[in-house]
Order: C-alpha cells, then sequence, then structure tokens
C-alpha cells in the first residue's frame, strides 16, 4: 500500500513537473511580447515628443492620453496574462512542495515502520516467560500456571504478537469467568505452538464461545470447547 502511494505521488510530482515546464516557456514568450510592446509604446512617446517639439501642425488643445488609450489597454492585457501564468506557477510550485512533504513523510514513516519492526522481533525466549509473569501480576485474581519448559526455535515474539495476546487475555479477565489458566508451549509439525487451557466458574454458552472466536486472529483457534472448560492454542510464525 505504501509503494503504491508513494508512486502515485511520484506521478502527480512528475505531471507538475511537465506543467510547470509549459508554463514557464509560455511566461518566456509572454514577457517577450511585453518587452516588444513597451518598446514600441516608448517609441511612439519619443515620436510624439518630437511631433510637440518640431511640428508646427501641432494642436495644444489635443488630447494625447485619448490618443494612447488603445496603448494602455494593450498593455494592461499583456499584463494579466503574465499575472495569470504567475499566478499558476505558484499553485504548480505549492503542489510540489506538498507533494515533496507528502513523500518524505511517507518514506519517513516506512523506514520507521520497518526499524520498529526490525527492533520489535526478539527471541522467543525467555521473552514469552517474561511475558507470562507480566500477565500473572494483571490477572492476579484468576490462577495462571504456566510450563516454563524452553524449546529451541527461532522464532520472535512481534510486536502485533504482544498486540494480539493483550486483546485476548483482556476479553478472558472481562468477559468470561475464569478460574484457572494454564499455559504451556509445544512443537507440532514443526511449528511452535502456544496452548492456554482455561477453566470457568459457570457453563460456558455459544455466545461466548463466539465472543472469543472474534477476539482469535488467523494464528489461534479454540482446539476444544466443553461446559465450563476450553483450550485454545496460538501457531507461532517464524
Amino acid at each position: 500500500m505504501n509503494e503504491e502511494l508513494f508512486q502515485y505521488l511520484s506521478d502527480e510530482y512528475m505531471e507538475c513537473v511537465k506543467k510547470e515546464e509549459s508554463l514557464i516557456q509560455k511566461k518566456y514568450e509572454l514577457e517577450g511580447e511585453k518587452r516588444k510592446f513597451e518598446e514600441s509604446v516608448s517609441f511612439h512617446l519619443e515620436a510624439e515628443k518630437k511631433r510637440q517639439l518640431f511640428s508646427p501642425l501641432y494642436l495644444k488643445d489635443a488630447n494625447f492620453q485619448k490618443d494612447r488609450s488603445y496603448d494602455k489597454f494593450e498593455l494592461s492585457e499583456a499584463g494579466q496574462r503574465l499575472q495569470q501564468c504567475g499566478k499558476e506557477l505558484e499553485k504548480i510550485d505549492e503542489k510540489k512542495q506538498k507533494l515533496k512533504e507528502f513523500m518524505h513523510s511517507l518514506n519517513e514513516t516506512s523506514l520507521k515502520i520497518n526499524k520498529m519492526e526490525e527492533e520489535g522481533k526478539i527471541p522467543f525466549f525467555p521473552a514469552f516467560h517474561e511475558l507470562v509473569k507480566l500477565t500473572q501480576k494483571l490477572l492476579s485474581e484468576i490462577e495462571i500456571d504456566y510450563d516454563e519448559e524452553e524449546i529451541i526455535t527461532d522464532n520472535r515474539i512481534t510486536l502485533g504478537f504482544l498486540w494480539n495476546w493483550k486483546k485476548l487475555f483482556q476479553y478472558l479477565s472481562e468477559s468470561l469467568l475464569l478460574s484457572y489458566i494454564l499455559i504451556n508451549t509445544f512443537v507440532e509439525k514443526d511449528h511452535l505452538m502456544i496452548g492456554i487451557e482455561c477453566i470457568s466458574n459457570v457453563p460456558l454458552g455459544n455466545q461466548a464461545k463466539n465472543g472469543l472466536e472474534k477476539v482469535l486472529q488467523k494464528e489461534a483457534f479454540i482446539y476444544s470447547w466443553n461446559d465450563n472448560t476450553f483450550e485454545i492454542n496460538i501457531k507461532i510464525k517464524s
């Protein structure tokens, strides 16, 4: 998703560059046109001054400003076209800056996420021992036993696993009246597994089972379910 978004932003930026190049060329042509027109107006004014000084046909009551009204209009029109071109260039430059900021932020976010994921992957043992001990302290109202047998494995604990563990035990403690939990680790078909056996003080119905299934992630499933006991198995990804 991040790669697709970055590609979209890059394409938008290049489109802005193309439009900018076209507008710069247009602005250059308009400035050349304006310079020529100003030179023409300047020449006209000089010629008019000479006629005022030397021509016997010059009329003192002639309205010189009225005669130049057309020139003023043309000059104003050229200025408006240049002004519009400048505004469009400013908008494109602003869009380019925003796109650059977005791409920079997206790149920084991706780097941070990759770094967090890399730093967040720690060896499964003995980190899992510490996680269970913390769970025991937080859920002191439930008796939690744990088989601390350590298995040789290359598996890692990730931030995602920790988050799912929190949601699972939050549901177990708040939504089910449990009195006992046994946690153990084992290997099944070359996969590291966590088994969580639970005993409830009251009979468990389908509503409790359905609620638990909604909390479990893809790698976790209800292995067995009885009146007041059930077991959850979690497969740990390598």
